[in-house]
């Protein structure tokens, strides 16, 4: 009896961190995944994730199929759970201003903030090559790193995965 006290209370606690509340679906708690909208979806996602009170919390394709304002609560969510001390990791294809990006796209990096396309986050006096395929480094390893490496080894070593 006490185990189910202490299991509902986390899943009250994960729906209220997630912002779903399960009266105001459609069927109420008997909704159907299928038939929630993407925003609920995705806190129902967010909900089931927080019940296991997980340290850090990946969510992919975080503003798919989402409208401006829908994209807007999905970040404020996911902004709030980092306040309340979980990180977060969210895979994007439009990060939200102030977010820190680590970018999967060669010669994009991070400096010109969210939001710029590739060619814009590149200064225009950077004369660097990008790497060739089993082209040694200018250290002279053949690792052919990258800044992009880099920070995505710095990124790691944050999260305690070095």
């Amino acid at each position: 009896m006490q185990r189910a006290a202490a299991a509902r209370l986390r899943i009250d606690a994960a729906l209220t961190a997630a912002g779903l509340d399960l009266d105001a679906l459609p069927k109420g708690p008997r909704t159907a995944v299928r038939d929630l909208e993407r925003l609920e979806a995705l806190r129902l996602s967010v909900a089931l994730a927080l019940i296991g009170r997980p340290r850090l919390l990946a969510v992919d394709d975080t503003d798919l199929k989402l409208s401006a304002a829908e994209r807007t609560q999905a970040w404020a969510l996911l902004r709030s759970l980092t306040e309340a001390g979980t990180t977060v990791l969210a895979v994007c294809g439009e990060a939200p201003e102030g977010a820190v990006v680590v970018s999967t796209t060669p010669g994009s990096g991070t400096e010109g903030g969210s939001g710029s396309p590739p060619d814009a986050r590149r200064d225009k006096r950077d004369t660097r090559e990008e790497p060739t395929p089993g082209k040694p480094s200018e250290d002279g390893a053949d690792d052919n790193g990258t800044d992009e490496d880099k920070e995505t080894a710095d990124a790691h070593a944050e999260a305690g995965r070095a």
